[in-house]
């Protein structure tokens, strides 16, 4: 059905890391000299929270399966949250590399033209490279949106084909 959302949230430097309040009115983050002399830093750490906090009961639900790219990656970032992601279905990285471990190329990217015969937006059509590049808070969220969910969209398609791959290959 390629459907997908994204959540914009604040992830940077002068925000790491939060601690999720245990109650809806407490908020404990770990201080940093810039939050703490930045207001900006601090409003934008209290929406941090609450995202965090909505999406908490889902990551770490083993009923709601997860599938993507590289969980490990996202497990580690999480975790800097005290956020532990359950419920990991699939891994499509973990999939490609077991499918072909002699390949060289298991980013998204290639392996969107490698089985979906599909070219998708690359991070550095998003946010340059070199002198030029910024980082994915200062590109425009309608951009960084189409970029997320088409990650998202393309790891469930290529989940559909890589997974039968690998029970006929046991």
């Amino acid at each position: 059905q390629h459907e997908a959302y994204y959540v914009p949230a604040f992830f940077s430097e002068e925000t790491r890391p939060v601690t999720l309040p245990k109650h809806e009115n407490q908020i404990s983050l770990l201080e940093h000299s810039e939050t703490a002399k930045n207001p900006t830093n601090w409003k934008k750490n209290k929406e941090l929270v609450r995202i965090l906090r909505a999406l908490q009961p889902i990551l770490e639900s083993d009923r709601i399966k997860k599938i993507g790219q590289n969980i490990k990656y996202d497990m580690l970032v999480m975790s800097n949250y005290e956020i532990e992601i359950r419920g990991i279905e699939f891994d499509t990285m973990i999939a490609s590399y077991l499918l072909r471990p002699g390949g060289r190329q298991h980013n998204i990217d290639d392996m969107a033209e490698h089985y979906l015969s599909y070219r998708k937006i690359a991070t550095h059509e998003l946010i340059g490279t070199g002198k030029n590049q910024v980082t994915m808070d200062q590109v425009d969220v309608e951009k960084v949106t189409t970029y997320a969910c088409e990650d998202a969209d393309v790891a469930f398609q290529l989940k559909e084909i890589l997974e039968p791959e690998l029970k006929k290959v046991g």
